[in-house]
């Protein structure tokens, strides 16, 4: 019983230590590149971020269909999705 004991703690140490020796890498990588680890102020900012760019993309979809119309009007209009890949591989 002893000896699995001694080797249960050699392995269970050795877990540790990598883990702890990741972790620690994983924070110098982060200072060096400026990822990783980001506190709440940061994910905030690019969620605010990531929320404006897709209101933006709203509304040049929302102008992109006043201008072309929907996309079925689209299809309707040159014949579906078939004939316009082949107008677009013949060319």
């Amino acid at each position: 019983m002893s000896g699995f004991k001694k080797w249960f703690f050699i392995v269970s140490m050795c877990i540790i230590v990598i883990g702890f020796l990741l972790f620690t890498l994983r924070m110098i990588d982060s200072l060096y590149t400026g990822t990783g680890f980001q506190d709440e102020e940061d994910l905030l900012k690019k969620a605010m971020e990531m929320r404006e760019k897709y209101e933006k993309y709203k509304e040049v979809k929302e102008q992109y269909q006043k201008k072309y119309g929907s996309e079925e009007q689209i299809l309707k209009k040159y014949g579906g999705k078939e004939k316009i890949l082949e107008k677009l591989q013949g060319r």
